[in-house]
């Protein structure tokens, strides 16, 4: 099903990937190039997909992987995890 990602949805995804949560936040800096509103959007194409669960955290919006997704990444070696992007 990650095969199914458009390009940006993937560069998401590998930064979630990369770090245990993430919050929106976080998210709008380092995807600055998206506008708010798109990226929302293609959050929630992740989420529904349930590579990501939203949930909140304090006064924000956190982003974390769905640990039953998290066991397949962390068993394949094509993907890099804990490899920060910023």
């Amino acid at each position: 099903m990650r095969k199914t990602l458009t390009g940006t949805q993937s560069q998401i995804l590998q930064c979630l990937e990369s770090h245990s949560e993430v919050s929106i936040e976080k998210l709008q800096d380092r995807f600055s190039f998206i506008p708010d509103r798109e990226l929302y959007y293609r959050l929630e194409q992740i989420v529904l997909m349930i590579f990501v669960i939203r949930g909140l955290k304090g006064n924000g919006v956190i982003y974390t992987l769905n640990s039953d997704y998290s066991c397949t990444v962390e068993d394949d070696k094509t993907v890099m995890l804990g490899v920060s992007a910023s």
